[in-house]
């Protein structure tokens, strides 16, 4: 995710920069499709990890340890910080490749996937994606801390909402009861009514 985003935040960023920095501007000219093929990738990553998080917050004992054990932040930011610029320099090539590709029919070079410069691509997407990767360290590092109460509280929450009490059918707030059959006055007349005369002869 932290890759990704920041891929995505360099694509414009070099765009803009390259625009006054150097001559020639490879990302000139052209559509740039891929932002949105990125984009859209980004948030159906972040629906299925939401899925994921709350299937596991709702799949009892076991469920809610797999969830502990992927909630572990590492004890240094440098990891992340490092595949998360690696990942999103792959990223940004294979977005300007992308686009060339869809303009002209050839994926272009290298220099033209980093802006028409390697130093201008690798000096704006390095520092971004390692921004990135350091806040979504933080972030995990938050949210490890507090993970037993937060799978605790999702799965009281989802488990409570599919356990509703049973109550009877209600009308306006007040229980509906059956209605009685109402009788005619013949009928109660001859309810009341005692046995023939001729029985007791």
């Amino acid at each position: 995710m932290a890759a990704g985003v920041a891929a995505l935040v360099a694509h414009v960023a070099v765009d803009a920069i390259g625009d006054v920095a150097i001559a020639r501007d490879a990302y000139d000219g052209m559509e740039h499709g891929s932002r949105g093929v990125v984009l859209l990738g980004l948030l159906t990553t972040l629906v299925v990890l939401g899925l994921r998080v709350v299937a596991a917050a709702v799949g009892g004992a076991e469920g809610r340890a797999r969830l502990r054990r992927a909630l572990v932040a590492p004890a240094s930011p440098l990891p992340m910080m490092v595949a998360a610029s690696l990942a999103s320099v792959i990223a940004l090539v294979g977005m300007q490749s992308l686009d060339t590709l869809v303009a002209t029919g050839v994926p272009g070079t290298l220099a033209d996937a980093l802006g028409g410069s390697p130093l201008l691509g690798l000096g704006v997407t390095v520092p971004l994606a390692a921004l990135f990767g350091l806040l979504a360290w933080r972030a995990l590092r938050c949210i490890a801390a507090s993970r037993d109460a937060l799978v605790r509280a999702l799965g009281a929450m989802f488990v409570s909402s599919r356990v509703l009490p049973t109550v009877p059918a209600t009308c306006g707030g007040v229980a509906r009861r059956p209605l009685a059959r109402r009788q005619s006055p013949l009928a109660r007349r001859s309810a009341k009514r005692g046995p023939p005369v001729f029985l007791f002869a």
